[in-house]
């Protein structure tokens, strides 16, 4: 066993390979070429369990991007998604997944429109208005959580933490990969998004739903997200302050499986730096429970450490915890900590040790328990 997984941790390194000539640029003026090569290779292993065993499984995505400027102000972009593996996905016990990224089963017939592997594509224009005012439109293609939900330190599962509560909010709908149009107005220290989607096919575990596998069922729906940002610098250093409101139409399953209703929920996510070394952030959020959901509210938050304090500033290490307060169904909690090291070996790759604790507990007082150990490594095309 100990064999086979240092055999598939050496195949993960050689992306180190491709990564010397898989750089992004610029074709030209107008077209550009990027995106991210990753391989993660996770364990669980379970101190509790009655319906699963001890695996080590992984993943390779690779998500190409292209963009072309259509003018200084106008913009087509792209981006495709190919993965070998489900990673842990179809073997663990756990609610909320130990890679939020998306994986082989995440990729096709996305939200029911029997799309697959084609994952955003929109146009986006920049509208100058006045000097300091910002605003920016896209439209087709988008994944609301590149504008709602955002945070400095637990965002990515390429660069950050690899658990879904610490990278998104699992407990609320940001729905991906479908149409719809966002809207970003910003003015100083103040930044407004909205963002309106129509998404397809929605059931439990969907692939709609960017950093989810909670989602409650429904056929079609449409979403509105709001999100006010506020930045503020202090001697401490800056700060974002996010408010969210997100509300679907009523084209869910009542809790109560008899009628139709709609989700809303309201979260706050923060960043704050602390000097030049130290970062600290926290998410908060709560759901209505009208219709049938897994977690009501999450609780989340965590520390970013810069390599700076020895020597190495490219380097990080990333501390966090969630708590998942059960909503509806069968869990009444779940609890969430993650620990990860990120080396930076070059410009163009990095290599990921990453540790988490996972908890599920049932209203019966039963669920699995367990550690899951992993390493990723990530080039940017």
């Amino acid at each position: 066993m100990l064999l086979r997984v240092v055999g598939r941790l050496l195949l993960v390194f050689s992306l180190y390979a491709v990564s010397i000539v898989a750089h992004g640029y610029d074709v030209n003026e107008r077209f550009s070429v990027g995106g991210v090569l990753a391989g993660a290779w996770q364990c669980q292993f379970l101190t509790v369990s009655d319906a699963a065993d001890d695996a080590c499984r992984g993943a390779v995505p690779l998500n190409p991007e292209f963009g072309y400027k259509l003018t200084d102000q106008a913009l087509l972009h792209a981006r495709f998604a190919f993965v070998a593996g489900n990673g842990l996905n179809t073997v663990s016990p756990f609610q909320v997944s130990s890679w939020a990224a998306d994986l082989q089963d995440d990729v096709r017939d996305i939200n029911g429109r029997g799309r697959n592997y084609l994952m955003t594509a929109w146009y986006q224009h920049n509208f100058t208005i006045r000097p300091d005012i910002r605003l920016q439109a896209t439209v087709g293609l988008i994944d609301s959580s590149e504008y709602l939900d955002t945070n400095l330190y637990s965002n990515d599962e390429y660069t950050q933490f690899m658990n879904e509560a610490l990278v998104n909010n699992p407990g609320v709908l940001l729905p991906a990969y479908d149409r719809g149009l966002a809207v970003s107005w910003g003015m100083g220290a103040w930044d407004i998004h909205a963002v309106y989607m129509n998404v397809g096919k929605t059931d439990e575990g969907g692939s709609d739903i960017a950093g989810s596998d909670s989602v409650d069922i429904a056929d079609n729906y449409d979403y509105l997200g709001l999100e006010a940002d506020y930045t503020l610098t202090t001697p401490l250093g800056m700060g974002n302050y996010r408010v969210m409101y997100l509300q679907t139409s009523d084209d869910f399953i009542h809790a109560d499986g008899t009628k139709a209703a709609r989700s809303s929920a309201v979260l706050l996510s923060f960043d704050q730096s602390l000097g030049e070394s130290l970062g600290a952030f926290l998410r908060v959020g709560r759901q209505s429970d009208d219709t049938a959901i897994t977690y009501r509210s999450i609780y989340s938050g965590g520390l970013d450490i810069s390599g700076n304090l020895w020597g190495r500033a490219r380097d990080n290490v990333g501390l966090g915890i969630g708590f998942l307060e059960g909503g509806n169904e069968s869990i009444d909690y779940s609890r969430v900590a993650e620990a990860y090291y990120r080396m930076v070996l070059h410009e163009h790759l990095a290599v990921t040790a990453d540790l988490q604790y996972m908890r599920d507990v049932q209203r019966d007082g039963s669920g699995p328990e367990g550690f899951i150990l992993g390493l990723r490594v990530v080039t940017n095309l």
